[in-house]
């Protein structure tokens, strides 16, 4: 017991001063790393890499490209996931994206520059440059704008690979257009017009002017806005989109005469330059005067935003938004396969690329993203616009899934076969396919599911690669004697538009 006593007691003078001294040395250690963790804590990057990349597997994109530019600097710059998935081909910062309406910005300069170079005012007619347009008392900057009062249309130039001439053919046959007040109306016929007016007064087409007044002055090597030009490029995303909760590759969408509203493809490093370059005050007389540039982001025309159902305006090629008290100027673009978002805070001298290669989905990711890196970098509050994104993209695909066609028989399909037609539409033809109606229009056939009466579902599937229920309700009309005579087709029921109606001839 003694013996037991003494050793304790040794112990204790002899090894607990050590114990002690080490477990101080230990502390200090870790109390040196601690503070060197926090000296250099994970990074605004280093916490996006992990974000975005959840996103977007979340969303299911196949590839991303995304930059941040703040101070003139850029800040960020990362790619993710594939430009072509069945080759593993992963995106580059070269690598081609559609930028969709992103384009509008483009042509809304290049207006601006024959502007300053004496060729035309801003707010001369339309009609004084292209006699045969329509809209006598419409002004240049009322169609860069969306100023017109002229509604969107756009199923015409979606199923149909439409010439400048017949752009303007269309909007002549356009009906219910005689009392057109100078609202807002987003309309991407309108700069088609532009488009014919920059080559009616340069000599030269809407392409050249691109490259030549832009891309060329930015150094914007890996853009071009030709279609074929994209696909001999070796480096171009490839377009996706999910149908029937399954991502598949499909086809590139030809915009022809729509072009100057959203046929560009550019690259992360090049869109990063355009961003950087409206940004940038000391850069701005490279393309432009500052003062016209300025002007070009000013807001021409206010309306209710119907996404947020709050104020925004349009200016000349770019949407204006508060975000919290931020001015945001920004345009996104959505075509088959692809979806794109340039966004700046001119007082904060920040703004952000993100380009990605689902259209089905890609709104939401993109959106989703963009929020974070603005709480990332202005120091903004967004989860309650977050939370709604996340319920809204809920809602849609349980509106989709829950779409049901029914399979059955029509008895007398007979009353309901022949053409139909619309002056500015054109024709829509009813078949008889199997035991179904299959209703062609433009380079496209659906099947029409009988309902009740003279109502059918039609399944418009490429409503779908943009993430829109495909189904629509379309009814067949009859005259006094009880003979079909013509056919509702609501094209644009997502965005609360009228039915067009067909009336048959024969």
């Amino acid at each position: 017991m003694y013996i037991y006593i003494q050793l304790s007691q040794t112990l204790h003078k002899l090894v607990y001063p050590k114990l002690i001294l080490a477990f101080l040395l230990i502390s200090l250690l870790l109390t040196l790393n601690s503070n060197e963790l926090y000296a250099n804590p994970p990074t605004i990057s280093e916490n996006m890499d992990l974000f975005i990349e959840d996103v977007l597997q979340q969303f299911s994109i196949p590839g991303a490209s995304i930059g941040v530019v703040q101070g003139g600097k850029i800040v960020y710059k990362k790619t993710y996931g594939f430009r072509d998935v069945a080759q593993k081909l992963p995106v580059t910062f070269d690598t081609q994206f559609a930028l969709g309406s992103c384009t509008k910005a483009f042509t809304a300069l290049i207006c601006a520059q024959l502007a300053e170079e004496g060729r035309f005012d801003l707010d001369e007619k339309v009609t004084q440059y292209i006699p045969e347009f329509r809209f006598e008392n419409l002004t240049i900057r009322d169609l860069i704008a969306h100023r017109t009062g002229v509604p969107r249309n756009d199923p015409i130039w979606f199923y149909y690979n439409l010439s400048q001439q017949e752009v303007v053919k269309i909007l002549d046959n356009l009906e219910g257009l005689e009392e057109l007040t100078q609202s807002y109306q987003y309309n991407n016929y309108m700069y088609s017009v532009l488009g014919i007016l920059i080559e009616r007064i340069t000599g030269q087409s809407w392409e050249s002017n691109v490259a030549l007044r832009i891309f060329e002055p930015l150094a914007m090597d890996c853009s071009t806005a030709e279609l074929k030009t994209l696909k001999l490029a070796q480096d171009h995303a490839l377009p996706y989109a999910e149908t029937n909760n399954i991502v598949t590759q499909i086809p590139f969408r030809e915009m022809y005469a729509i072009r100057p509203a959203g046929g560009l493809f550019s690259s992360l490093n090049d869109v990063l330059s355009w961003l950087n370059y409206h940004l940038s005050q000391n850069k701005s007389e490279a393309l432009l005067s500052k003062d016209l540039l300025s002007e070009t982001h000013k807001g021409q025309i206010e309306f209710i935003n119907p996404v947020n159902s709050e104020k925004a305006q349009y200016a000349l090629g770019w949407l204006i938004s508060d975000c919290q008290g931020h001015e945001n100027i920004w345009h996104d673009g959505l075509i088959d396969g692809f979806y794109s978002k340039i966004s700046f805070f001119p007082e904060d001298s920040m703004g952000f690329v993100i380009l990605v290669n689902n259209s089905s989905s890609g709104y939401f990711a993109a959106t989703y993203i963009g929020n974070y890196i603005s709480e990332q970098y202005l120091g903004l509050n967004l989860s309650d616009c977050q939370q709604k994104l996340l319920k809204q993209r809920k809602a849609l695909k349980t509106h989709i899934e829950s779409q049901k066609f029914q399979d059955s028989k029509l008895s007398n399909p007979t009353p309901y076969l022949g053409s139909y037609s619309h002056p500015a539409y054109g024709d829509i033809y009813i078949k008889q396919k199997e035991s179904f109606l299959e209703l062609t229009y433009g380079h496209s056939s659906m099947i029409l599911y009988p309902e009740c009466s003279d109502r059918f579902a039609l399944k418009v599937t490429p409503l779908e690669i943009f993430g829109f229920p495909s189904k629509l309700e379309v009814s067949f009309k009859r005259s006094r004697d009880h003979e079909i005579s013509s056919l509702e087709v609501p094209f644009e029921a997502m965005r609360g538009a009228k039915p067009i109606t067909f009336v048959k001839s024969h």
